[in-house]
């Protein structure tokens, strides 16, 4: 018959001299009258490795806990700061070109829409070849920032962003002749052909 093992926590309080003196010490203070230490029973060495994983537990709980709020803290915050950021950023994004009332919802109906110019300069009336659209993603409006760039005569491209709703309006093809016509520095007309 094998011989009956005791736990590998009882074990090691009953095994530990700092741990059996600790012992001794808390009950030699509640014994006052006696000069004879009080005998470290069995019992009382369960009992001191109970409370002891008891305690050990709780502050794994306490820190798990504290990790946790902390994690869940950082989470609001970051929500909060991107929120606020992509409202910024859709109030911010939505230009008015100057003299002229633009519906974005509206902008690309009956084949003609405005456009902001981000490089290049548009002079006069002119037709060119839509080169590229990119950046097509909407935001919580439904609004698309499209991003084309617009070859024009004499090998000279010009690079506008297209706001419209891609549910009501589609965007500009790539190869889709197109007429530009300035409304000012910073904007122009485009009609598609």
């Amino acid at each position: 018959m094998l011989p009956q093992r005791t736990p590998f926590r009882t074990r090691y309080i009953k095994n530990s001299r700092r741990k059996k003196l600790y012992l001794v010490s808390i009950l030699n203070q509640f014994n006052h009258e006696r000069s004879v230490p009080l005998p470290v029973k069995r019992t009382h060495v369960l009992m001191l490795g109970r409370i002891d994983e008891m305690w050990r537990k709780f502050n794994l709980f306490v820190m798990s806990l504290g990790i946790l709020i902390v994690v869940a803290a950082l989470g609001v915050i970051l929500g909060v700061l991107s929120t606020s950021d992509a409202s910024n950023a859709t109030t911010a994004a939505l230009p008015k070109p100057p003299e002229i009332t633009v519906n974005w919802q509206e902008n690309g109906a009956n084949h003609q829409r405005f456009v902001q110019i981000i490089q290049g300069t548009v002079s006069s009336e002119e037709t060119g070849v839509v080169k590229t659209d990119t950046n097509c993603t909407p935001d919580t409006q439904g609004l698309s920032y499209c991003h084309n760039i617009i070859a024009i005569a004499h090998k000279v491209t010009v690079t506008v962003t297209d706001i419209h709703n891609m549910q009501h309006y589609r965007c500009l093809r790539v190869g889709e002749t197109v007429i530009l016509k300035p409304v000012n520095l910073s904007w122009a007309k485009v009609v598609v052909q």
